[in-house]
């Protein structure tokens, strides 16, 4: 009988470590984090993040410092890429970060050193690292 529940002991901790086990994210996995994604769709994409930030003004922060050196006027294609492909879809992203009272961000580690955080305004992707 002690054989029996220690393997059931065991049983449940093989199962509760497997689903602890953070995927190997890549540069590819965020790539395909598209605006308008809802924050249930980024995490069956990329899984738990190690950290979740749902202040305005430390999400506003961390934007405007990841962001300090850009010009808006010289925005990468990607960057319209990844609104939707106008400069339009662009500025419609940036008004609903700047109209939304819940902001958020998911912040993701990966590889040696790297990061990547997205955004959410109302529950829906607005802006991520690049």
């Amino acid at each position: 009988m002690k054989k029996f529940f220690m393997l059931i002991s065991i049983g449940i901790m093989i199962i509760t470590m497997a689903g602890c086990v953070q995927k190997d994210l890549t540069d590819n996995d965020f790539n395909q984090i598209q605006a308008g994604m809802t924050t249930d769709e980024v995490k069956r994409k990329l899984g738990e993040p190690q950290k979740i930030v749902v202040d305005d003004e430390a999400v506003y922060g961390q934007m405007n410092k990841e962001n300090e050196n850009e010009d808006p006027e010289d925005a990468p294609q990607i960057y319209y890429e990844f609104a939707g492909g106008t400069e339009e879809d662009l500025i419609e992203l940036d008004d609903k970060i700047m109209k939304s009272n819940n902001l958020s961000y998911y912040h993701y580690e990966y590889g040696n050193s790297d990061y990547q955080n997205i955004y959410f305004a109302d529950d829906e992707v607005v802006w991520r690292t690049f």
